[in-house]
């Protein structure tokens, strides 16, 4: 019992501090985290993703990896994904109740991204769930894309001058 409530002590200091770490960052040093992924791509790929027709595989998996960037583009997606977790948590000092809620959907976002990114490299590496992860490639993208849209309509509500910097890197 002693080992689980140290644990957990431990786990909110790690938070504190983190949350500490977030807000003595500035704007500028966030935003220099942000990598380049192509968004036309992924929105694409998203695009044949949440809303299905007939054709519900408009693009090949094989097409949609090229899209994406191969395994770099994942990885950098993966890293612009907490960022922008961050630029949620940064928004906070300007509006804290909304801030939470888009920030808790933007980590639930980032956890599907994050499971779909998993079963990718798993069938990377292990040569199994292809199948699997050819679909995991529209979630990836799908997740990214959410994210990116909930933090923009964030800042359209908390800080509109912060837009124009915003989408111009995002």
């Amino acid at each position: 019992m002693l080992v689980l409530l140290l644990a957990v002590v431990a786990v909110q200091v790690q938070f504190a501090y983190r949350k500490r770490q977030l807000f003595r960052q500035n704007w500028d040093g966030i935003l220099s985290r942000v990598e380049t992924v192509d968004l036309t791509a992924l929105r694409l790929i998203s695009d044949t993703y949440l809303t299905p027709g007939k054709d519900q595989l408009r693009i090949d998996p094989a097409h949609m990896w090229a899209m994406i960037g191969g395994l770099g583009g994942l990885q950098r997606m993966h890293r612009n994904a907490d960022t922008m977790l961050e630029l949620a948590r940064y928004a906070e000092q300007w509006d804290t109740e909304n801030c939470r809620v888009v920030a808790e959907t933007m980590r639930r976002d980032s956890m599907r991204f994050k499971k779909a990114a998993l079963n990718i490299e798993m069938a990377l590496v292990y040569s199994f769930g292809i199948v699997r992860a050819n679909f995991s490639l529209q979630e990836v993208a799908s997740s990214y894309c959410l994210m990116r849209e909930r933090l923009m309509g964030l800042y359209h509500e908390v800080h509109v001058g912060r837009i124009p910097q915003l989408e111009s890197v995002l």
